[in-house]
């Protein structure tokens, strides 16, 4: 009979992204907590954590809401 075992998953989701490449604002002038590049960074910690158990998942919706999309 075969070994049960069990096994956790992250789960890490985005929406919204909106076009928005780099950390910082299009319209207006500074920095914001939005975008690919802030994206990537909080990921790649993840995966450093959770390794091959981590599964990332993009909802969509990154071809409208800024003026690069």
């Amino acid at each position: 009979m075969p070994t049960k075992t069990r096994s956790r998953v992250a789960v890490l989701t985005t929406s919204d992204i909106h076009g928005f490449i780099q950390p910082n604002s299009y319209t207006e002038d500074g920095s914001s907590n939005l975008g690919f590049a802030r994206t990537a960074s909080l990921i790649e910690k993840e995966r450093s954590i959770w390794g091959d158990h981590m599964l990332y998942v993009d909802n969509g919706d990154n071809l409208q809401g800024s003026p690069l999309a």
